[in-house]
């Protein structure tokens, strides 16, 4: 194998695992771009239209997330059959991943563009803001510090 094609695969296995993380992170609930524009201490200007491009994106989202909504549903009825079917399990847990895929490019897109309007100093506050706000979402399968276990 080449190393121009490795490398290409490599390239496309970073961005489908950041857009799953994105898609999980996002559908997590995490940082909310109203907690974390204050905090990135942006202009008002600036503020305005980055809240504005959000609103956009829940827009553009919904559609995504309902997908989500119901290929989660699909599944759980699938998986709690008295025998469930491998291959229908299997089809309905890739149809999942495609939406959740999906959402999570679409979201690292509108960060891609809204990074573009920002300063090098801006873009480092709202970075910054970001990844504090995104550290309180735990990672997938990782169970929420302040709950206990029985």
């Amino acid at each position: 194998m080449s190393r121009r094609l490795l490398g290409g695969l490599l390239l496309l296995s970073l961005a489908l695992n950041a857009g799953m993380a994105a898609a999980f992170w996002w559908n997590r609930r995490g940082p909310c771009p109203r907690k974390v524009l204050p905090e990135a201490g942006l202009p008002p200007a600036k503020r305005a239209l980055l809240e504005r491009r959000f609103e956009a994106f829940q827009r553009e989202a919904e559609p995504l997330r309902r997908q989500i909504r119901a290929g989660r549903e699909e599944l759980l009825r699938l998986l709690e059959t008295e025998s469930p079917d491998p291959a229908a399990v299997e089809a309905a847990h890739l149809r999942l991943q495609k939406a959740q895929d999906e959402l999570g490019r679409l979201f690292v897109r509108h960060l891609l563009e809204d990074k573009a309007l920002l300063s090098p100093e801006e873009r480092r506050a709202f970075f910054e803001a970001l990844r504090r706000h995104a550290s309180a979402v735990p990672p997938p399968g990782e169970r929420n510090s302040q709950e206990k276990c029985p």
